[in-house]
């Protein structure tokens, strides 16, 4: 809401005289310097919260990587690769990205349901870590790969846990009929063909539940069945020393809801204090996405039955989340309002599609023209999705540090967009 009452903001973020302060710079100072719309990290808030992760999971011994696909800018992977994180990558493009931010190869793990041949030789020449395969069809064609360069890569095998993570149905990857993983009914299968393969040393077995997850029981159901396979294979004579978790813990969107590192870390100390294998974690969204936002200006009201309208020069092009996934980001003002009225706006953006639009009957004092405001919580899956389309700027992103702000993504105009058409 905007009105005299300061709303909760994310780390890294204040209201100082009734302006919004990202670490010691004021949205208005930077925006007189980068006009919006544009995306603003909080260096800081990046910083702790990967500390807190690494200080959570410490006891559990178990092995971060970032999850690439959140956020790829490199300048925020550099901050991943200096505090000692992994990677965990969909694609030779996030391989490239993570190397160059100075992430070791053999910190790097492959996800992914159709890696191509060409990425897949790509990460073995580069001496990608491991490989999470996805089906029996590709453990064939890895080999092929491995076979041809002489190299031997380790793998786990990415098992269709068919637990349902209560999430949107978008980002969830562990039900029934899922494209994600194999099928539990075809593991044995999986290990014995494998066993056959020269190319392939498969080290244990790896799990992804969905995205944005903000209870444990779904993990702790995927766990148990995990455990269930691994006393079932090890009692076959197969060697599993590897369980990668995957990722998936949900933030605070607004709704108060979320799941700590510190209840995870618990749940997996105790599930795994008598098995002796090294964990795996995917983490994106719970490390990135409260330190960014999206600052945006009004360009208008408008007055309409039977909502009225607030208009952004923000569209679903640079923040597609809201239309692809229904998904609630809190706006707020970059300046307070000292005498609100409380009214209720549809909140929208100049693309020409209906699903344009941030939020519906969205509760706020009315802006003035040329207001600045801004999103929370879109440092995961939101620049990473943005896109030029209506031929609009794909749009920078900025990171803070105390008073330093400095330009991580230049924006991409329509004249340089031309220049890749003549």
């Amino acid at each position: 809401m905007l009105d005299n009452t300061p709303p909760s903001l994310p780390h890294g973020m204040r209201y100082e005289n009734q302006l919004a302060m990202i670490e010691d710079m004021s949205l208005a100072s930077i925006a007189r310097d980068y006009p919006t719309p544009f995306y603003c990290y909080s260096q800081s808030a990046i910083e702790q919260k990967i500390q807190a992760c690494l200080k959570a999971f410490e006891a559990t011994g178990a092995k971060v990587h970032f999850a690439v696909k959140a956020n790829g800018n490199i300048n925020l992977l550099r901050l991943m690769a200096k505090a000692g994180l992994g990677a965990d990558i969909v694609s030779g493009g996030e391989l490239t990205r993570a190397c160059k931010a100075g992430i070791a190869p053999a910190d790097v793990i492959f996800s992914g349901v159709a890696k191509t041949d060409c990425e897949l030789e790509y990460a073995m020449q580069k001496g990608v870590g491991q490989y999470n395969v996805e089906s029996i069809e590709e453990l064939h064609r890895i080999n092929t790969i491995a076979q041809r360069l002489g190299v031997v890569i380790d793998a786990v095998l990415r098992v269709n846990p068919e637990v349902d993570a209560g999430t949107h149905q978008h980002i969830t990857t562990a039900k029934k009929g899922s494209k994600f993983g194999i099928a539990y009914s075809q593991l044995d299968s999986a290990l014995q063909t494998a066993a056959t393969l020269s190319g392939i040393n498969i080290r244990g077995l790896a799990m992804h539940i969905g995205s944005q997850i903000t209870s444990l029981e779904p993990y702790r159901q995927s766990i148990q069945r995990m455990l269930y396979w691994l006393e079932q294979l090890q009692a076959k004579g197969f060697t599993i020393d590897r369980i990668d978790l995957g990722g998936g813990l949900g933030v605070d969107y607004g709704d108060g809801e979320c799941l700590e590192y510190s209840d995870y870390a618990e749940l997996i100390k105790k599930s795994f204090a008598n098995y002796q294998v090294d964990i795996q974690l995917e983490l994106g969204r719970s490390l990135i996405a409260e330190a960014g936002i999206l600052v945006s200006s009004v360009v208008s009201t408008k007055q309409s039955s039977p909502n009225n309208f607030v208009l952004l020069d923000a569209g679903m092009n640079d923040l597609l989340r809201p239309s692809l996934y229904q998904a609630h980001h809190p706006l707020m003002a970059a300046s307070l309002s000292t005498s609100a009225i409380p009214e209720t706006f549809d909140v929208v953006g100049p693309i020409c599609e209906s699903t344009d639009c941030f939020h519906k009957n969205y509760p706020m004092s009315r802006p003035n023209t040329g207001d600045l405001m801004f999103f929370t919580v879109v440092g995961a899956y939101c620049s990473v999705l943005s896109s030029s389309y209506n031929s609009r700027t794909l749009i920078p992103e900025l990171l803070v540090s105390g008073e330093n702000v400095r330009i991580i993504r230049k924006p991409w105009t329509i004249d340089e967009q031309l220049k890749l058409e003549e």
